[in-house]
């Protein structure tokens, strides 16, 4: 993702990648950049994120980790996108910041999706 425009993107940690999405970073899942760096790593992309590769089992997979967001402290944590992908920032009104979801995060580890949490 660096090397194709995403000069920003996070290193894995734990085996997963949390995006702190600020709308008009290169982060911006919407934006151009993101986009293409997206498109030229499709083969790189872990099994859960955007919408390749996802499945049913997938798909059960990140609902049982939000589910337990919520259970657990992040009552406004958001469903996942129809394409699989998860959204957490200012405008979804859940800080990732926040102890109450880093408290969560801990809790839901098991559950999290390959690449999120």
């Amino acid at each position: 993702m660096r090397e194709n425009g995403v000069p920003s993107f996070p290193d894995p940690v734990d085996g997963r990648i949390q995006l702190r999405i600020e709308p008009g970073s290169d982060l911006d899942p919407e934006g151009e950049p993101f986009k293409k760096a997206q498109q030229a790593c499709k083969d790189l992309e872990p099994a859960g994120l955007g919408n390749a590769g996802q499945n049913g089992e997938q798909q059960g997979r990140v609902l049982k980790w939000v589910a337990c967001m919520r259970q657990n402290g992040v009552p406004n944590m958001p469903d996942p996108q129809a394409d699989g992908k998860m959204l957490v920032g200012p405008d979804t009104g859940v800080d990732p910041e926040s102890p109450a979801y880093k408290d969560a995060e801990t809790k839901c580890r098991d559950l999290a999706p390959g690449g999120l949490g």
